[in-house]
């Protein structure tokens, strides 16, 4: 029988205990504590990485194997060292409060703004977390141990992604009346609203699909919250229940307030007391005893089935030959088709040649109509998660609009976390769902999920589609909205009954969108741009702040640095858009980007800020961020302009148009258009000689860098590079040579696990025969793995290089740094087996018939490498690195540069 994560939830909640009258006994933990292993030293060797990788150095010492990993040392007994009066963190506050609702089981995966809980659930002696290895796992084995027990199920996830991905399960409980509590982590309460890494509203976002949600604000409203929760999701008619709470609320200290009575643990206890309750009101009012009459039903006993035979299988016959074939679209321009087939017609006028698809019951029709377009081919993923992923990074790759296409219900609440990563990272995508039909909606129809109303924080537009007629109209609206200002996600819900309803397309109809083209903006003023430039002309120590927003003008920034000679620093997003490689390039800052690229920024008169949005992993602590800078920001979108820090020249426009105005007065100056920098220009030199990026060997084990090191010797930094989200996502930043725009293409403002392969796969999509490498990590691969499948079936050149530490890595970092190695449901391995690598994804890529190879050692990597780019097609590469290994520089969260970590690993204690 297959294992899926209601099985399993439904086996946890029927081998548990008897309900608890209190908080049952301390359960042994299950590798709730995890230490570190203290690797001995052999073998060190540091390596030191110039800003251009041809001249990285190596300094090697004797080289020996290392011993194998000492087992963990034992751990602490799990206990809260604090009186039932004494201050606590939030989060302990919140797992006691679950304690006292006779929570024993939860489902949790652990991110940057659930980390808190996390370690609270390890201090926890009644409360055993399950780790699943996606949230939506986790929320739907949630509700399959609230439907096999009658107790709520309880899911932890962290903000962003973590949270977007419990919205299937959400709705699905939401439709079936399971008694659900979600607990997600959100952003610190000063950063809600400033599109915050991993910030997503999702209180706004679930509105529609819980029965009731909350966002604290107050640590003392902890024990209400939860107790209200739990007695709404079991009360009444059952349902899901969302509590978001702020990860400083999480960190900040308070005495528990007297809790109040818990509610009743099951469904069927509330009920008989609400039924007891009604009667006794009944009674006290009538004066009249109530004779109730019990009826018990006799035990089921097993109905015996009959024995059936089996018949006999018959020969196969070979099968008759295929109907003559018929034209594509039987119709002429001016005949009657159907509404789907209309639909595709406007796509292909949209210039869509590709999209990605998978079918369902409100969206067959679609599905029906692109088999008849001569021009679109539909890419198959396994599911729409993936296939959203992939048209966002078809979109990345080439500029143009991806296009992705689910049915109703579960197939649009799975594009939820690509929708939101897209907004962020302004993504243009057209995201096209069937909806149940126009009579069904608001009736919870099966398969129904008021899809525009959950979407609407997190798109830039959508549409509910009521007329056939306004399917041309709303396509080519979609695509200019997607595509034009601050590109970004658009989505058209489109009934069934729409889709079969025949009818004359018009093509001719005119967009219908005045206030929107109003609010575009203009060219850049003239005089604005003399401005900048006089700035420019005053300033001794300029430094230009590139974004995303620049990747459409790539060929003007670099004119303009020419003209200039100002060094160029580009955030996460903005990788490519300047050469990596060019003398002037300080790679990426923030809070891992190089200390010459932050002490730039932080020593600057002058930032030129271009289509960026001053994030907080970039910033930090804002009011230390450029302080001794005046800042110019350019940027097409005005509700960025000042929403963060606020600039002394602002510009609302293009990018492109402005750097086109900026270089045209440069070059018809008659003064000197380049200032001398040259005395900032080598004290900028002498902080990369000083502080290059840089690693440590010990004996064979394999350095991550090392191994991405050697992809950029041997692809020549000519490959497109996707990856997931983690430590390995920023080690690629840091070490892989990036040379053009869309070369790179990572989620970046979202930090979505699982966006890597199927981006990789839209990307090779939209650039046939260019290799594309999806450099992932062990937990983000594993998220959507089931996409090895169209890599195969396509034969795309996608190559996977898993950097596999069996750890959450990122979150591993902060607890060596932050929480004492505490180890919070971080480790993804097998715990009774340790020694072994876990799941084997050699075998799993096998299975997918795509050649698999595993190293071990740092004196293979050179040549698997070789081997993976050489074969053709798919190939997966498991490159096994030390879970101590840390990303360095590193900034704090809320941190500024005089705070930035340089050295250290798992192997240290802090």
């Amino acid at each position: 029988m297959a294992t899926t994560p209601a099985s399993l939830a439904a086996a946890a909640a029927a081998t548990a205990a008897p309900e608890p009258r209190g908080i049952r006994p301390p359960r042994a933990p299950v590798h709730r504590l995890r230490l570190r292993h203290h690797a001995t030293r052999v073998g060190c060797s540091t390596v030191s990485v110039s800003t251009r990788p041809a001249t990285t150095t190596t300094t090697t010492t004797t080289r020996s194997q290392p011993p194998p990993p000492q087992p963990p040392q034992a751990a602490e007994p799990l206990q809260r060292r604090w009186g039932p009066t004494e201050r606590r963190k939030g989060a302990d506050i919140l797992v006691e409060a679950l304690g006292r609702c006779g929570v024993r089981d939860v489902f949790g995966y652990p991110g940057g703004a659930s980390m808190e809980i996390h370690q609270a659930l390890t201090r926890s002696p009644a409360i055993r977390n399950h780790l699943l290895l996606h949230e939506q796992g986790e929320a739907f084995a949630a509700s399959g141990y609230a439907r096999s027990s009658g107790r709520p199920g309880v899911c932890v996830a962290t903000s962003g992604p973590g949270a977007t991905n419990l919205v299937s399960a959400l709705a699905d409980a939401h439709l079936d009346s399971v008694p659900l509590v979600a607990i997600t982590g959100q952003v610190p309460r000063r950063m809600i609203g400033t599109d915050a890494f991993q910030e997503t509203p999702i209180v706004e976002l679930t509105r529609s699909i819980t029965k009731h949600n909350y966002l604290v604000l107050d640590v003392d409203d902890i024990p209400r919250v939860i107790n209200e929760a739990f007695f709404l999701a079991t009360t009444g008619r059952p349902g899901p229940v969302l509590v978001d709470i702020p990860k400083d609320i999480q960190q900040q200290m308070a005495k528990p307030s007297p809790p109040p009575p818990p509610p009743p643990p099951t469904m069927a206890t509330t009920a008989a007391a609400a039924a007891a309750a009604l009667s006794a009101a009944a009674t006290a009012k009538t004066g009249r005893k109530n004779h109730q009459r019990h009826h018990v039903l006799p035990a089921r006993g097993r109905v015996g089935a009959a024995a059936v035979r089996c018949s006999a299988v018959s020969p196969v016959t070979p099968p008759s030959p295929a109907p003559p074939a018929t034209p594509l679209r039987p119709w002429g321009p001016a005949e009657p088709r159907k509404g789907a087939d209309i639909l595709v017609e406007a796509l292909e006028r949209c210039g869509v040649s590709d999209v990605f698809a998978y079918p369902g019951g409100a969206s067959m029709e679609i599905h029906q109509a692109l088999t008849r377009s001569p021009v679109i081919t539909n890419h198959l993923f396994r599911h729409e998660q993936g296939e959203a992923f992939a048209a966002s990074g078809y979109a990345r790759a080439s500029g143009r609009v991806g296009v992705c296409v689910a049915t109703s219900g579960p197939g649009a609440t799975n594009l939820v976390s690509a929708l939101a990563d897209a907004l962020l990272d302004s993504v243009p995508m057209v995201a096209i769902t069937g909806q149940v039909p126009r009579r069904m909606i608001g009736t919870d129809a099966f398969q129904e999920t008021p899809i525009v109303e959950v979407t609407r924080s997190i798109t830039k537009h959508n549409y509910l589609v009521l007329d056939v007629e306004d399917i041309p109209r709303v396509i080519q609206e979609a695509f200019f909205l997607a595509s034009s200002g601050r590109p970004g996600p658009v989505l058209v819900d489109i009934p069934k009954d729409i889709q079969q309803q025949m009818a004359v397309p018009v093509w001719d109809t005119s967009m219908n969108l005045p206030g929107y083209i109003a609010r575009l903006p203009k060219p850049p003023a003239t005089e604005l741009l003399e401005q900048v430039l006089r700035l420019v002309g005053e300033s001794r120590r300029p430094i230009l702040y590139v974004g995303g927003g620049c990747s459409a003008s790539g060929d003007e920034l670099r004119w303009f640095v020419e003209l200039t000679g100002i060094p160029v620093t580009t955030t996460l997003m903005g990788l490519g858009n300047f050469p990596s490689d060019d003398p002037l390039s300080l790679r990426m800052l923030g809070m891992h980007g190089t200390v010459y690229a932050n002490y730039a920024v932080d020593k600057a008169d002058l930032l030129l800020a271009f289509g960026v949005r001053f994030d907080d992993r970039v910033t930090g602590k804002i009011e230390a961020f450029a302080s001794r800078a005046k800042i110019v920001h350019i940027d097409i979108d005005p509700a960025e302009i000042g929403k963060n820090k606020q600039p002394h020249v602002s510009i609302c426009a293009d990018v492109k148009l402005a750097l086109q105005g900026l270089n045209a007065l440069l070059q018809q100056s008659t003064t000197k258009t380049s200032s001398d920098f040259s005395a900032w220009h080598n004290e900028l030199d002498q902080q990369k000689r000083e502080f290059p990026l840089g690693y440590k060997t010990f004996g064979e084990e394999i350095p991550p860098q090392y191994a991405i090191q050697v992809l950029d010797e041997l692809t020549k930094g000519e490959a497109i590079i996707a990856t997931g989200v983690g430590q390995h996502q920023m080690w690629a930043a840091q070490y892989y040579t990036y040379k053009r725009p869309r070369q790179w293409l990572s989620s970046a403002g979202l930090g979505a696990m699982g966006f890597g392969l199927p981006a990789a796969a839209g990307a090779s999509v939209a650039n046939p025969g260019v290799t594309v490498v999806d450099i992932d990590g062990d937990g983000s691969f594993l998220m959507n793995i089931q996409e090895l499948a169209l890599i195969r079936i396509e034969n795309l050149p996608v190559k996977v290089m898993v950097l596999n530490n069996q750890h959450l890595g990122m979150v591993v970092q902060w607890e060596d740094r932050f929480y004492k190695a505490n180890r919070a449901h971080t480790y993804l391995g097998n715990p009774e087996c340790e020694s072994e690598i876990y799941p084997d994804f050699v075998t799993i890529a096998k299975g997918f018939n795509i050649p698999a190879v595993r190293v071990t050692k740092k004196s293979e990597v050179r040549a698997a490498i070789k081997k993976m780019l050489e074969t053709p097609g798919p190939y997966l590469l498991d490159i096994i690195v030390p879970h101590q290994e840390h990303v360095l520089p590193m900034i704090p969260s809320g941190g500024a540069f005089k705070d930035m970590i340089l050295d250290g690993d798992g192997r240290t204690v802090y």
